[in-house]
């Protein structure tokens, strides 16, 4: 899986971890609003959203054996696919088909590792407060 596009994206940061701004499409293709603190997480494998979202993007979902591990402890999860978008403002990267773990937890949504980190160098500058998103 692959970027539909690919461009250099820069945010700040200014929460106390690294966000960058996502949104997500709906099935007749009508973008949500955009999500500006979708935390970027090197810990977690993938995207992960909470059921109330997926719910209201009514996404066909398949629930998984195994509940979902969070920092909350275990919950019940499903897998699912979806469209999205990494930007703001004309600016953004968008992405098709992209697998997403749907977790029954009120959570801010995850970006992990697959597919961003796969596809990007991602800097995180602490002291200059900013993400840097360089495509491979």
């Amino acid at each position: 899986m692959t970027p539909v596009t690919k461009r250099r994206l820069t945010y700040r940061i200014t929460d106390e971890c690294p966000t960058v701004p996502i949104n997500f499409f709906y099935k007749d293709g009508t973008p949500t609003p955009i999500y500006n603190d979708a935390v970027l997480d090197s810990g977690a494998y993938g995207i992960a959203i909470p059921l109330s979202l997926a719910v209201e993007l009514d996404l066909d979902m398949t629930m998984l054996k195994q509940p979902g591990q969070t920092a909350g402890g275990p919950v019940d999860s499903w897998m699912t696919s979806a469209d999205f978008r990494i930007g703001r403002a004309g600016v953004y990267v968008e992405y098709k088909d992209v697998d997403i773990c749907v977790l029954d937890w009120e959570t801010r949504i995850l970006v992990g590792m697959n597919p961003i980190f796969k596809d990007f160098i991602v800097t995180i500058d602490g002291r200059d407060k900013k993400v840097l998103l360089v495509p491979k």
